[in-house]
């Protein structure tokens, strides 16, 4: 039969195997946890990314508009001074044609009255 010393290191042997289980079941519990928590902090991680990105693409998106409209706007003001220039060009030949004519219809006209 046992005696009682192998049956109190038998039961000591079964509790410190229970206890250890008890420990393993706690440590993997708290890995599990662990790496839920590291999981969530990517996912995190990758949706703000996501987000930077799609920030950054609007930006872009935003500063091609602004420039295609300043570009537009630039070649409107150059055509409108354009304009202007041929414009006020036209009226100077056209005020030079009229004092030619003016000066040679007084010519005229100077001659007539000396005849």
């Amino acid at each position: 039969m046992f005696d009682a010393s192998e049956i109190e290191a038998q039961e000591q042997a079964i509790k410190q195997a229970e206890a250890d289980a008890a420990q393993a079941a706690r440590d993997a519990e708290q890995r599990a946890q662990e790496q839920q928590r590291l999981q969530e902090l990517e996912k995190q991680r990758q949706a703000e990314a996501a987000k930077k990105a799609q920030q950054q693409a609007e930006a872009a998106e935003q500063a091609k508009q602004d420039a295609a409209a300043k570009a537009k706007a630039e070649a409107a003001e150059q055509a409108k001074q354009e304009a202007a220039a041929k414009a006020k060009a036209e009226a100077a030949e056209q005020a030079k044609q009229d004092a030619a004519v003016k000066a040679k219809a007084d010519a005229a006209a100077k001659a007539k009255a000396e005849a």
